[in-house]
């Protein structure tokens, strides 16, 4: 369970750094949106075309950290053992998958190369959370401690 954590943290930390890369980058990554959204809405004004595309990218990297922070709130639970966190992660990893492909979908860059690395490690975390090892770890100490017993 230890490995899971730590790659779900992994995954969040490569989440974040990639957030912050496209941040850096956004006048790059608007660049390529405009252009998609300037051959799609050839009609409206330059103005608005602007506007779409800096609001599309802002919500795109948003939701991303968003993700990436519940994420890493639910792989600290786990380290306390709450029951209720493995499969609130499942649905977590699914919706950070379909973020990753939504994003390199829309914008490509070298810049996003560390969302399907999130997603990979993420994955493997997921795996590993639901493995023999960590369903005994999980139920051997749910918070219940037993008083000693008289022998």
């Amino acid at each position: 369970m230890v490995w899971s954590v730590r790659l779900w943290l992994a995954a969040v930390a490569v989440a974040i750094v990639t957030a912050g890369l496209a941040l850096l980058n956004f006048d790059q990554l608007h660049g390529q949106l405009l252009a998609d959204v300037a051959r799609q809405f050839p009609d409206e004004l330059p103005a608005t075309r602007e506007r779409v595309a800096a609001a599309t990218l802002l919500v795109l990297i948003g939701s991303g950290v968003l993700i990436a922070i519940l994420q890493a709130g639910f792989a600290l639970a786990m380290r306390l053992r709450r029951r209720f966190v493995r499969p609130a992660l499942v649905p977590l990893w699914l919706l950070g998958a379909v973020h990753a492909l939504f994003v390199l979908g829309t914008v490509t860059s070298p810049v996003l190369l560390g969302l399907p690395v999130a997603v990979g490690l993420s994955a493997i975390a997921a795996v590993l959370m639901f493995l023999p090892a960590s369903n005994a770890w999980m139920a051997g100490s749910s918070g219940r401690h037993r008083v000693g017993r008289a022998s």
